[in-house]
């Protein structure tokens, strides 16, 4: 674990594996977890021991309220009861 930082507003957790493989070579990924989205990945880092090669995923703009009227009802629904 390392010390916590801010992305997009949100308080991430860092957290930092390594991983050795058969030929020797190593790879480090670091993950961000945001601690108010119930610890949704917000950034992801790999990278080679040798930093020659690195890959960065991140989201931003995350939002956990939905807009009224951004789902409706089919006028031509019909709700159907099923037998339990």
């Amino acid at each position: 674990t390392l010390s916590s930082v801010s992305i997009d507003g949100h308080r991430c957790e860092v957290s930092q594996q390594t991983a050795i493989f058969s030929d020797g070579h190593k790879e480090i990924t670091r993950t961000f977890r945001a601690v108010d989205l119930s610890g949704l990945f917000l950034r992801v880092e790999c990278e080679s021991q040798d930093g020659r090669i690195r890959v960065i995923t991140e989201r931003r703009g995350v939002q956990i309220g939905v807009a009224p009227g951004t789902f409706s009802v089919p006028q031509d629904f019909k709700r159907v009861q099923t037998l339990e």
